[in-house]
């Protein structure tokens, strides 16, 4: 998951992903937990421990606190 703005959340914290309807991939939806946060040039990146399906154009949606 990438963004320009840092994240307000920390490794380890619980988190619910839930991208916008029609996204490539479902499964990537649901509680689960940040296993890092990296800055790669001007973007932030989370990385969640759920096995990667593929790549994909941009799937909007929104990561909220548990």
């Amino acid at each position: 998951f990438i963004g320009v703005t840092k994240p307000k959340f920390a490794v380890a914290d619980k988190i619910t992903i839930k991208q916008n309807t029609g996204a490539t991939y479902p499964q990537y939806d649901g509680i689960t937990s940040i296993s890092s946060i990296t800055q790669v040039g001007d973007k932030w990146v989370i990385t969640i421990p759920k096995t990667y399906r593929g790549s994909t154009p941009v799937n909007g949606g929104v990561i909220t606190s548990v």
